[in-house]
């Protein structure tokens, strides 16, 4: 509610802009010789063509971009050129975040808030239903976790690997599924960045 985006009648040969004011969701078609630039606040994102969200924070003097699907470039605007590729900007992927401070020209990159299943069209599309494990060894689990969301997961201890899991994960979303993993096994688990990192002493070998 509130915002407005203002475009051209017509977009240059090699680029499509458009400029947000508020919060907006975009789903951009694919067009590799034709770019689409997004300038909102000091920052410019540059996707080829995927979905994302753009939002502000103009409380706290931040910008978040959430990427949903596809890849998108976030950058500092450059009062010459528009675009400022040669700073600190950040490449997002599918289900991570980048909040961008305004005050100190900070981008922090995360998780994103809601990770949804990452779409893919190979033969691992299949598990991303499937989410019912029967003694299944933690690393598969794992596995499971990182092909369905692109997101890492890394274990502290590989003691980890020893555990075995069974369980119905499969209508969870994404963090209360690391949370029934970690009760299960007694562990506990960090956002670090982009990244999940599982503590925990692992289990017994044999």
């Amino acid at each position: 509610a509130g915002a407005t985006l203002q475009y051209p009648a017509g977009f240059l040969p090699g680029r499509r802009e458009v400029y947000l004011n508020g919060a907006a969701f975009f789903e951009v078609t694919k067009h590799p010789d034709q770019p689409f630039f997004v300038y909102c606040g000091n920052i410019v994102t540059r996707v080829l063509g995927t979905s994302f969200t753009i939002r502000p924070n103009e409380k706290d003097h931040q910008l978040e971009v959430s990427v949903k699907t596809g890849k998108v470039e976030v950058y500092e605007k450059s009062a010459a050129s528009g675009v400022n590729e040669n700073n600190n900007g950040v490449i997002l992927l599918p289900n991570q975040k980048v909040i961008y401070e305004e005050t100190g020209g900070q981008f922090v990159a995360a998780i994103a808030d809601r990770p949804l299943p990452v779409i893919r069209t190979d033969s691992a599309a299949v598990s991303i239903q499937q989410g019912i494990f029967d003694e299944t060894p933690f690393a598969r689990v794992l596995e499971y976790l990182q092909g369905s969301y692109g997101i890492d997961i890394l274990v502290e201890d590989e003691g980890m690997y020893h555990c075995v899991f069974t369980g119905d994960i499969s209508r969870q979303d994404f963090f209360t599924r690391l949370d029934v993993l970690c009760q299960a096994t007694g562990a506990s688990y960090e956002i670090k960045g982009t990244r999940i990192l599982i503590k925990g002493r692992g289990c017994n070998q044999n």
